[in-house]
């Protein structure tokens, strides 16, 4: 629960130093209008500023994230500084293919182009008996 803790205070410290940094990292981006970009873990810290800073600069974002409800929250966070953002929330778990393919599929429905690919999430701590995983 410690490990846990401590990743929580610096995810949080993280989110303050981008926060307080987004002005002018936002104003320094060129207009996205028109471009459609998928962020992977897109619901908190890095992913979130970078998926707001295209979004307020006209790109389309697809938030590509796990738990959906926090996605659907940091969706909301991105439409309260701007109404007009495009911003859509996609089903991704990169620890399991059958939701890579299942977001491969929901993405090309949803666009016919993909200018901007941000990995901003990593798979860390699978359980080695995971079946049907990257891992298999």
């Amino acid at each position: 629960m410690e490990r846990a803790e401590a990743r929580s205070r610096r995810n949080l410290s993280w989110h303050r130093h981008i926060s307080r940094a987004r002005g002018g990292q936002a104003a320094s981006l060129p207009d996205q209008s028109g471009r459609v970009a998928v962020v992977t873990g897109a619901n908190q810290g890095l992913g979130l500023e970078t998926a707001r800073a295209l979004a307020l600069r006209g790109a389309t974002v697809l938030l590509a994230c796990r738990d959906l409800d926090k996605a659907e929250r940091a969706a909301a966070l991105i439409r309260a500084g701007d109404a007009s953002a495009k911003v859509q929330v996609v089903r991704l778990d990169l620890a399991s293919l059958a939701s890579i393919r299942e977001a491969a599929t929901t993405i090309r429905a949803l666009s016919t182009r993909l200018d901007l690919l941000i990995n901003n999430v990593g798979v860390m701590e699978i359980p080695l008996n995971a079946p049907r995983t990257v891992l298999s």
